[in-house]
């Protein structure tokens, strides 16, 4: 009866574990970078987190990370974005791009025409204002937080079904 209960109490561990960790398939995140090609030089780096639309599609629901040092505070409509990003298929953008509010350099679109490039809404402080610098710009897919706490969650039972039957086949040693 022990045996049993013990049983029971893991796999509903397991399987509320499974529950609580997980995250609806369609929601993902990608770090992001970009460089310009041009003066004065901008990078900027960080995380999209989006939604599946269509296969390859996914709509941008938030954005952390930082543009030239300073914080990147949000998502904008800036330059008529649409917020798309395309992935794992390039380009990532489109000609509406992804625009995002910093703190203190105003909103910055990040869009594609036959290249990608970026846009300021306002003039940084060395006195330029771009309009369509060429920029690098870099995706790639990042696993989900939810994952590690399952897999971890699988190897413990693994663990404990190897360590339930190293003790069964000891205590079968033992009354041979």
């Amino acid at each position: 009866m022990r045996k049993f209960l013990v049983e029971m109490a893991v796999s509903a561990g397991v399987i509320l574990l499974g529950t609580i960790a997980t995250v609806p398939a369609h929601a993902m995140t990608f770090d992001f970078s970009a460089t310009s090609t041009g003066a004065p030089g901008d990078l900027a780096s960080g995380a999209f987190t989006a939604s599946l639309s269509s296969p390859g599609i996914y709509s941008v629901t938030g954005i952390t990370g930082t543009f030239d040092g300073v914080a990147i505070t949000g998502l904008s409509g800036y330059a008529n974005a649409d917020n798309v990003l395309f992935f794992p298929t390039q380009p990532y953008v489109d000609f509406q791009g992804i625009s995002f509010h910093t703190a203190g350099l105003g909103d910055i679109n990040l869009f594609s025409n036959g290249g990608y490039f970026e846009v300021k809404s306002m003039i940084d402080s060395v006195g330029y204002y771009f309009d369509g610098s060429p920029i690098s710009l870099h995706v790639s897919a990042t696993p989900l937080p939810a994952t590690f706490p399952l897999f971890i969650a699988g190897l413990a039972v693994l663990g404990w079904f190897g360590w339930r039957g190293r003790k069964r086949q000891a205590a079968m040693a033992a009354t041979a």
